[in-house]
């Protein structure tokens, strides 16, 4: 035998005993009539019990009574008793035993049956309805026979809605019910299972069962029926007709389920909408319409729609990719405002989340719908509509233009909390939220990195470090001089931070320009350097001079610690810190920053001979401008002092970890 063949045959083999277990399986769970041509759903469920056997059959499928039990029906004075349970739930219905008063409740499509043993009176009544009909006296009443709880069939199954008859030549009870609209949703769906294991190995009978469940959800919707089932039941319609190429009618099935569902909040609808975009496309590459109803009703699995290739033409347009969200990031940061759009195929984000945050100062004309932006001698301007730009004055094409969304206009926007403001009018907080941008052209404008991930799903902006002359370890050690004020400010051991504030959003980048504003006057490059100047030429040091023999509680404490160095290092940290504020507020650039910082760090290292004995200068700094003792626990200051020692016995914070006398000069 060659092997080829043989894996062939073995294949076929393979193929055939699925297609075997297929069919098994499904005729057990929903039985169907079929020919060569068609494949319909039976009206009614018929079982056939034979007295004297434990077996019935439900719909010409042979089962036992009661499963692993040898228990048979019993004639008892004429009367047919018979072990219930199996016989409604093969129905699609349910038995509840009741022990206290000895009840047996038989519900099914809505209607229950009470019976009790020893009594032979019988009640029915609607579920959900005040609806009862008269009781009954069934002639004989239920029996418990070896362990099994026997019921009259007759009476229990006819008033369910059931029809019984007796065929004496073949001593045979045949029970016949109609389908409910919950069994023929069963049936549909058990097709549906089928349909779906068929697909690619029996395409004939794929076909005769999408249009057997077309047929099947033609007959539900004819009948009365909750919302719900019948937005299902169109569902499954135009899912077959989508299968047999019927697209027109699918899309009129599909778009009505659509539409109801729209403001569902159960994901599990979102697949309508994906289904109807999909007929969209079948019938004739209708790609406006299929991306208009999947971008305003919701598309949760968007996996699916990235692996379907019904879709690969239009992979590349703006309206697909708006599908799916892209994540602005800054220094690895989220930025979370307004979702990000595509256009001309640039993504556009909220001033929000580019130029707020990359310390850029903004204003809008609403009237001319003009947006300059600047930073550093820099001006980029704007026309809301125009993907021209001038930068400085020279013309430059953008790729895209702004977009002014609605939301700037909505009337209900009346009031924003201050801690979202952060200083700004209602006005400018709607001109940073709702004007979108191209985020790639305005990122590189203000001299910043932007990368993509592999996915495409994030982007993330950052400041291109090869321009800064200092090593990491530098950079570190200038940003931890402050590290005590950082973690009494902000909390976590974190001293990457740049100014002590942390990254670069627009709630950060507005809380540092109000600091600077309000407790130091800075409100540009121009006061920045004025304050630096000051802080190194005179600062409290200046004052600690005048005031170190006249008293003062703190520095008469602290005398030996401050003699032959004052406040130099309360002056000198506090002025590295506000060169990191300076630069995430948009008044100098990340090397100014460093470069100033790093010169006030060697001043700081040549005074001092440890990060103990700087950084406690520095509280005692703070103590004297605040009048606080450094050993009272209650104030800002004692607070901050025990702060600051706890950090020194951590061994991982750099106080720690970098030399003292690190050196400072540039790589």
């Amino acid at each position: 035998m060659h092997f080829e063949n043989y894996g062939r045959k073995a294949s076929l083999q393979v193929v055939t005993v699925l297609m075997l277990a297929v069919s098994i399986i499904m005729s057990a769970i929903i039985p169907v009539y079929a020919d060569e041509n068609k494949i319909t759903i039976p009206k009614e469920i018929t079982i056939v019990l034979t007295m004297d056997s434990p077996y019935m059959t439900v719909d010409g499928i042979q089962k036992e009574i009661v499963e692993g039990e040898n228990v048979k029906p019993v004639n008892l004075n004429g009367h047919t008793l018979i072990p219930i349970k199996g016989i409604i739930e093969a129905f699609g219905g349910k038995v509840d035993w009741y022990e206290k008063n000895k009840q047996i409740s038989c519900t099914l499509d809505g209607q229950r049956v009470s019976v009790y043993i020893g009594s032979t009176w019988i009640s029915s009544h609607k579920l959900n309805r005040y609806e009862f009909s008269p009781v009954k006296n069934m002639g004989v009443a239920p029996q418990i026979i070896d362990s099994h709880i026997m019921v009259p069939l007759r009476p229990v199954l006819e008033n369910l809605g059931c029809t019984v008859e007796w065929n004496e030549r073949d001593n045979t009870i045949i029970i016949r019910k109609p389908y409910s609209l919950q069994n023929l949703l069963n049936a549909i769906e058990g097709l549906k299972k089928e349909a779906e294991l068929l697909e690619e190995t029996n395409i004939e009978r794929w076909r005769l069962i999408n249009e057997a469940v077309v047929e099947g959800c033609d007959e539900g919707l004819r009948q009365p029926a909750e919302n719900s089932v019948k937005w299902k039941l169109l569902w499954y319609k135009g899912q077959a007709l989508i299968n047999i190429g019927r697209y027109d009618e699918a899309i009129e099935a599909l778009e009505i389920v659509s539409e109801e569902v729209a403001n569902n909040k159960d994901s599990s609808w979102d697949m309508v909408h994906y289904d109807l975009a999909r007929a969209y496309m079948l019938a004739g590459g209708q790609w406006e319409k299929a991306s208009k109803v999947l971008a305003e009703r919701g598309f949760s699995s968007l996996e699916k729609l990235q692996n379907d290739k019904l879709f690969d033409l239009v992979r590349e347009t703006d309206e697909y990719r708006n599908l799916f969200r892209v994540y602005v990031k800054i220094d690895g940061w989220p930025q979370f405002s307004v979702v990000p759009q595509y256009k001309n195929g640039k993504l556009l984000a909220s001033l929000e989340d580019t130029a707020i945050p990359l310390g850029a100062e903004v204003e809008f004309d609403e009237a001319s719908k003009k947006l300059t932006i600047s930073k550093l001698g820099k001006v980029v301007e704007m026309q809301i509509g125009s993907r021209m730009a001038k930068v400085n004055g020279r013309k430059v094409d953008m790729g895209a233009s702004p977009i002014l969304l609605d939301e700037y206009y909505n009337p209900e926007i009346t009031e924003v909390p201050e801690f979202i403001l952060r200083g700004r009018t209602l006005e400018e907080y709607k001109r940073d939220m709702y004007i979108l941008i191209p985020l790639e052209f305005l990122a590189e404008f203000l001299g910043q990195k932007v990368t993509w991930n592999d996915k495409g799903d994030e982007v993330n902006i950052t400041e291109d470090l090869s321009r800064i002359r200092y090593s990491e370890d530098q950079m570190i050690w200038v940003n931890s001089t402050y590290l005590h004020v950082s973690v009494y400010e902000k909390g976590p051991v974190v001293y990457e931070l740049i100014g002590g504030v942390g990254r670069r959003d627009a709630a950060t980048i507005l809380s540092a320009k109000n600091v600077l504003a309000r407790s130091w006057g800075i409100y540009d490059r121009d006061d920045f350097f004025i304050m630096i100047d000051w802080l190194k030429t005179a600062g409290h040091n200046s004052v600690y001079n005048i005031y170190k023999n006249k008293g003062d509680y703190i520095l008469t404490k602290y005398k030996d610690k401050l003699e032959g160095k004052g406040l130099i290092g309360w002056d000198y940290i506090r002025l590295i810190r506000l060169s990191g504020l300076a630069y995430i507020s948009g008044y100098i650039t990340l090397e100014e920053s460093y470069d100033i910082a790093i010169e006030a760090a060697k001043v700081i290292q040549k005074t001092y001979s440890s990060w103990d004995e700087a950084t406690e200068s520095y509280i005692i700094g703070y103590g004297f401008w605040s009048g606080e003792d450094p050993d009272d626990t209650s104030t800002v200051t004692g607070e901050m002092e025990k702060i600051r020692k706890e950090l020194l016995m951590i061994k991982s914070v750099p106080w720690n970890t970098l030399p003292w006398n690190l050196p400072l000069d540039p790589k």
